[in-house]
């Protein structure tokens, strides 16, 4: 397939979920299409005076049943009334994907899929049906895509990277309310032990004295009474001095003014979590698109100083040595100047060579 700049595109998605990608993308789209509609849940915190770009968008109560299934029968009438020849599902796993690619699946429409979680692949009956009808998946770091061509060969896989900020974002940023005498640590991410490893930090900072000018941010809230009984022991243990949290909703501004504001983007990924071997190889954190975004440097278990991406402008650590590590950075503030400026290696970040990405990605 090639098109012409005159066809238009869907970008779909039917959680409340990854929608931090969803600016980037329309960046990116606007620069292909004639015309980009963006169908989103009701329930999404995607903000819309944050795109840039021209983009028509809709929101729907997909949670209903009624109203998406009345959504995906109508569908065909309106990719055919507004000339849309390309849809991107923007989470294409789920029995909302499966339902959507059902419908279409001898339709003449072209259906990527951005795949969060490629372990799906194995042995999910859902994605196999869901995969019948996807002309290309999407991941979202070429460590991804490796480990999908060595173990998932049948598919055809790209990745790309959806890790700008744009103008609408930019403006409301303001690079004077940073405090050049605090080094911020961001954990960006929803507080939920299965994916992070909070109680290791915990220890890390009752156990130690930890340097007056490091301070952590766990920019997320608690999801389970195991998030919460994070937050009481910061509380009790009188730790609020080093770590802030949040007990309410996060505003999108808000959540991109505080990993702006911050210096260094941990994920807390470690051995023995539920995820870890999935964060390596599999999927990526959330936490790693702020980071290449924002051009922050990471703070990475030890295993991860593999992957091409994070060499050079990550802080590795293991469990023994974390501690040396944050003395470290904050004795010397310069050597985060330097991870900052490594970033300028990576072109693939670069916005003009991402569209070219894109466009290749989907002529292929």
């Amino acid at each position: 397939m090639s098109f012409e700049k005159s066809q238009n595109i869907a970008l779909i998605e039917f959680s409340e979920r990854q929608h931090d990608i969803i600016y980037p993308q329309i960046l990116l789209l606007n620069n292909l299409f004639e015309n980009v509609f963006l169908w989103i849940n009701t329930k999404t915190a995607l903000d819309e005076s944050l795109i840039e770009g021209k983009v028509c968008i809709q929101k729907v109560d997909f949670y209903n049943r009624k109203i998406r299934l009345n959504f995906i029968r109508n569908f065909n009438n309106i990719s055919e009334k507004y000339n849309i020849n390309n849809v991107i599902l923007n989470n294409a796993q789920g029995i909302f994907a499966r339902d959507f690619i059902l419908k279409f699946l001898f339709r003449k429409i072209n259906i990527y899929g951005i795949l969060h979680d490629t372990d799906k692949l194995k042995n999910s009956f859902t994605q196999k049906l869901i995969s019948l009808k996807i002309k290309k998946y999407f991941v979202l770091n070429d460590f991804v895509k490796d480990y999908c061509n060595k173990n998932f060969k049948n598919y055809k896989i790209e990745s790309i990277y959806p890790c700008f900020i744009n103008k609408k974002i930019r403006e409301f940023l303001n690079e004077d309310s940073i405090n050049s005498d605090i080094i911020t640590i961001c954990i960006p991410g929803e507080i939920d032990q299965n994916r992070r490893d909070y109680k290791f930090l915990l220890n890390i900072i009752s156990k130690n004295e930890i340097p007056e000018n490091i301070k952590f941010i766990f920019l997320g809230t608690a999801v389970d009474d195991k998030g919460f009984e994070i937050i009481n022991y910061i509380k009790r243990n009188n730790l609020e001095n080093k770590i802030r949290t949040f007990s309410k909703f996060i505003p999108e501004k808000l959540y991109y003014k505080t990993i702006f504001e911050s210096d260094i983007i941990a994920t807390l990924i470690h051995p023995g979590l539920r995820y870890y071997t999935s964060y390596k190889e599999a999927k990526i954190s959330g936490a790693y698109l702020s980071a290449l975004s924002f051009k922050k440097p990471l703070l990475l278990y030890e295993d991860f100083n593999k992957i091409e991406d994070f060499k050079e402008v990550s802080f590795f650590y293991n469990k023994n040595n974390f501690i040396d590590i944050i003395n470290q950075i904050a004795q010397n503030k310069e050597i985060i100047s330097i991870k900052e400026k490594a970033y300028l290696k990576l072109h693939k970040l670069d916005l003009n060579y991402q569209i070219m990405n894109l466009k290749r990605a989907l002529n292929c």
